[in-house]
């Protein structure tokens, strides 16, 4: 299975119990140390934010752009949003988990093997969003 190499990823950050709605041609996984990276000024390191999923598409801003324009009304600031019940719905509907050779370099049969595992990960942290927000 060949992932696209433009994404647009969904970033939860643990402190402030927001989603980053962000794109990316990188592993998602080196775009979330580059926003630890940006943040460590701040006190955040990478296992502040937590990846939630990921949708690959041709062109990554459209994305981001209508992605932002659907949830606007739960904008925060840049690109982040509240978790309210309609952005975790499309998230966990939507969206993927990440494995990639940036990662680690498997086997089809580990690919897929990590793949699902990298889903069920993704599945916990996302079940961790405290969900008290409406």
């Amino acid at each position: 299975m060949t992932e696209s190499t433009e994404k647009v990823c969904f970033v939860h950050d643990v402190e402030s119990n927001l989603v980053k709605i962000g794109a990316t041609s990188q592993c998602p996984h080196v775009y979330i140390a580059g926003l630890a990276q940006t943040w460590h000024q701040r006190g955040k390191f990478p296992e502040g934010f937590r990846l939630l999923g990921v949708m690959g598409c041709d062109y990554k801003f459209d994305l981001k752009k209508e992605l932002h324009a659907r949830f606007a009304r739960w904008h925060k600031g840049n690109d982040w949003f509240d978790p309210v019940p309609e952005l975790r719905i499309f998230i966990s509907t939507e969206t993927h988990g990440h494995a990639c050779n940036e990662c680690v370099n498997p086997s089809a049969t580990e690919d897929e093997a990590m793949r699902e595992r990298v889903d069920a990960a993704v599945a916990e942290a996302f079940r961790r969003i405290p969900s008290g927000v409406e």
